[in-house]
């Protein structure tokens, strides 16, 4: 797997204290919401393309907009279902105690936004 999403709940693995089966069910729920992101991703590519067609005409394309903005919706709800069936796994991975935990962690977001305030290559120095 490499640098994917294992790398990136490695801090979340050692706070709740999983075990490799547990971890295992987590990273393979997490790349497949990754998966379905990517594949939305490109999608969006051709949407953005049929958008830029239709706004470059002399007269709007109307029908080309709606078109555009049905893949956009269904795009959206694509990923709304690839999010919830992921959260749906990693809750039952988890146990009581652990479902709590990310909870919190959750609840509480991200704590590496917090280093980067005041550092000189993030403020402009």
């Amino acid at each position: 797997m490499g640098f994917g999403p294992k790398l990136f709940l490695r801090r979340f693995f050692e706070r709740l204290d999983t075990t490799p089966g547990q971890e295992k069910a987590i990273v393979a729920a997490v790349e497949e919401l990754v998966a379905v992101g990517k594949g939305v991703h490109k999608d969006g590519k051709a949407v953005r393309a049929e958008v830029a067609a239709a706004i470059g005409q002399p007269v709007l394309d109307e029908g080309a907009l709606a078109g555009a903005e049905a893949k956009i919706q269904a795009s959206f709800e694509t990923i709304r279902d690839a999010s919830l069936g992921a959260l749906r796994k990693i809750h039952e991975a988890l146990d009581p105690a652990q479902r709590r935990k990310l909870g919190e962690l959750i609840e509480s977001g991200p704590r590496f936004a917090h280093r980067w305030r005041g550092h000189p290559y993030r403020c402009g120095l």
